[in-house]
């Protein structure tokens, strides 16, 4: 390089060194500010989705407990149908063998009044 051309760098860079000095502090700035609102907003991000989750697990867990309620009350019910519907049933039994009994006796009954018709 010829000595004008190296007098001409220097003094240009002498005469611009406070604008590049404002440009690589701003840039400097601007990366540092960047970076604090990138973590800001993954911190908010972050911040909601827990939330969400939370509100999610929340709603689960009411609608759990409805179910097991429901599931609770249906297995007392049909269990409570059930035994309702046993002793009914033993009941009914009970009937048929009374009136077995009952058959039974009426049967001899018929049988001594013909015996009693024969012999008259």
């Amino acid at each position: 390089m010829d000595p004008s051309t190296i007098h001409d760098l220097w003094l240009n860079l002498a005469t611009n060194s406070p604008f590049l000095a404002f440009v690589i502090y701003n840039w400097y700035q601007q990366t540092k500010q960047i970076e604090l609102y990138r973590q800001e907003m993954k911190k908010d991000r972050d911040e909601y989705e827990q939330k969400r989750e939370d509100a999610i697990e929340k709603i689960r867990q009411r609608y759990i407990v409805v179910i097991d309620e429901l599931k609770s009350d249906q297995e007392n019910s049909v269990q409570n149908r059930l035994a309702t519907l046993e002793k009914s049933i033993r009941k009914l039994f009970a009937s048929v063998e009374d009136m077995k009994k009952i058959k039974t006796i009426v049967e001899e009954l018929r049988l001594k009044e013909q015996i009693r018709e024969h012999q008259k």
